[in-house]
């Protein structure tokens, strides 16, 4: 015989008569009809879909989550460093741990890094998106992203210092961006990207700052494929798509 989850020997002498037992009879009932494992949440394979908004709450996941929401897929990687994400908050790790469960790699500078040498305590982070987070959009700099890429930079930076944001693609296959209504691909075997100033639209309602892709390092720039560019691509350009940590609309 199975052995009992509740067996009548949890119940006190003094009240152990026939009422407590057939009460204690239906609990013993009611829980051989559930599967108890599937409130263990140890790891993200024991969260079920329906479980994860409990799952990111539990864990106070939330300040790390745009308002867009994560797909589930990238929701299970939070949960799995959910520890370490809280450890590392407020330090350079913190933010490339984060954004790297987003599929975006960052790139610090720091004031006394650059040359000439930066305001004291302050820094520049530029990262770059080398994962299509969201599949339901066709370009991958979408607004989803840049939203992502910010909401995880505010809960994971350091706050005594001054943060200067940046945003790229990295990518070893074609790009998309829409332009005044067209599609213009570029591509690049390898090699970080970022965009300069001038004016392109990224995505619908996502202003970007820029028209061509210009390499980061001295590799040739994109080339351009089967559409009309509105001006030449500069091969060392050094303005980005800068945020500053606002989302440019």
């Amino acid at each position: 015989m199975t052995d009992r989850r509740f067996p009548h020997t949890l119940i006190s002498s003094s009240i152990n008569e026939e009422r407590s037992r057939a009460f204690v009879d239906a609990l013993e009932a009611m829980a051989a009809e559930f599967d108890f494992s599937v409130l263990m949440q140890r790891n993200s394979d024991e969260v079920s879909t329906e479980a994860l908004p409990l799952a990111i709450h539990d864990r106070s996941l939330d300040e790390f989550i745009a308002e867009d929401g994560l797909p589930e897929e990238a929701v299970r990687r939070l949960i799995d460093e959910v520890w370490k994400l809280h450890e590392d908050k407020g330090t350079d790790d913190g933010v490339a741990l984060g954004l790297s469960l987003i599929g975006i790699r960052p790139h610090f500078e720091h004031w006394w890094q650059q040359e000439p040498e930066g305001p004291h305590d302050t820094h520049n982070l530029t990262v770059y998106a080398n994962e299509h987070l969201f599949e339901d959009e066709a370009v991958l700099l979408n607004e989803k992203v840049q939203r992502a890429a910010l909401t995880m930079v505010d809960a994971t930076k350091r706050w005594s210092q001054g943060t200067t944001f940046e945003l790229g693609a990295e990518f070893e296959s074609t790009l998309n961006l829409g332009l005044a209504g067209r599609s213009n691909a570029f591509t690049q075997p390898m090699g970080a990207t970022v965009l300069p100033e001038s004016g392109a639209t990224l995505s619908a309602g996502t202003m970007a700052r820029g028209v061509a892709f210009v390499a980061q390092t001295a590799e040739p720039v994109l080339p351009q494929i089967g559409a009309v560019l509105g001006c030449a691509a500069t091969g060392r350009g050094h303005s980005f798509l800068s945020l500053h940590g606002e989302l440019l609309t």
